[in-house]
């Protein structure tokens, strides 16, 4: 609520969803990808592979959580990775597997082999 108070969020209805967007899909992630559709958006966040795939198909180009943590650090918002990530996985239960995890970390040289 704050952020939509802050205005630098915004919550917008989508109209139709399409019948290309697959109803196995999440509704969410089916609103999101008929939204960006809808709005001419060509960027989307998506997490689920099938979901990003339906993406790509029509057209739009997508990034995860960890695309959007990747970016984070190497605009110097954050100053580290692995916090937020573990904090994601231990508090809000975000799942990622360990090989996953590990190459985001090798990648932006929190973790050492």
């Amino acid at each position: 609520m704050q952020a939509i108070a802050a205005r630098w969020l915004q919550v917008i209805s989508v109209s139709t969803i399409t019948l290309n967007i697959p109803p196995e899909l999440d509704n969410g992630e089916r609103e999101a990808i008929a939204l960006a559709l809808e709005t001419g958006e060509r960027q989307i966040l998506l997490d689920e592979r099938e979901a990003r795939q339906v993406a790509q198909n029509l057209g739009l180009q997508t990034i995860g959580t960890l695309g959007i943590l990747l970016l984070a650090k190497n605009r110097k918002i954050i100053t580290q990775v692995q916090p937020l990530l573990d904090a994601m996985i231990n508090t809000a239960q975000y799942w990622v597997s360990r090989s996953l995890y590990e190459q985001v970390l090798r990648q932006i040289g929190e973790l050492i082999d």
